[in-house]
C-alpha cells in the first residue's frame, strides 16, 4: 500500500512541467526535484485508512526571487495535477521549508496531501 502509493506519486510528479519525481530524496537534489514522504495512517470509516503524505519540491536556492518565480510558474500545475489525478490526493497545505542537500540547506516546498 505505501510502496505502491509512493511509486505512483513519484511518477505523477514527473508529469508536471519543471518537476522531476523521485521515489526518495536524490543524493544530488536540484531545483524541480520532488519526492513523496509518507507521514501517517489514520483510521477512517470501516476498515479504510487515510494516508498523509508530504511532497518535497526543491526550489532554486541562489536567490529568493528565483524561488518565488519558480513557485509562480509551476505551483498551480503541480497542485492541480495532485488534486485531479487518481494517483494523487487532496492537497491540504503548501509551505516553505529548508531541506538538506549536498550543497547545504536549500529552500523547498512541502506539499501536504491526503490519500485513501
Amino acid at each position: 500500500m505505501i510502496a505502491a502509493r509512493r511509486a505512483a506519486l513519484a511518477e505523477l510528479l514527473s508529469t508536471v512541467d519543471g518537476v522531476q519525481g523521485h521515489l526518495r530524496q536524490p543524493g544530488a537534489a536540484r531545483p524541480g526535484d520532488a519526492w513523496p514522504v509518507w507521514g501517517a495512517l489514520e483510521r477512517g470509516p470501516g476498515d479504510a485508512y487515510l494516508s498523509t503524505w508530504r511532497v518535497i519540491v526543491v526550489l532554486p536556492g541562489d536567490r529568493a526571487d528565483r524561488a518565488e518565480a519558480w513557485i509562480d510558474t509551476y505551483l498551480s500545475d503541480l497542485v492541480d495535477t495532485i488534486d485531479e489525478h487518481e494517483d494523487g490526493g487532496f492537497v491540504d497545505r503548501v509551505e516553505p521549508v529548508l531541506v538538506p542537500i549536498d550543497t547545504g540547506d536549500s529552500p523547498a516546498l512541502q506539499i501536504t496531501l491526503r490519500t485513501e
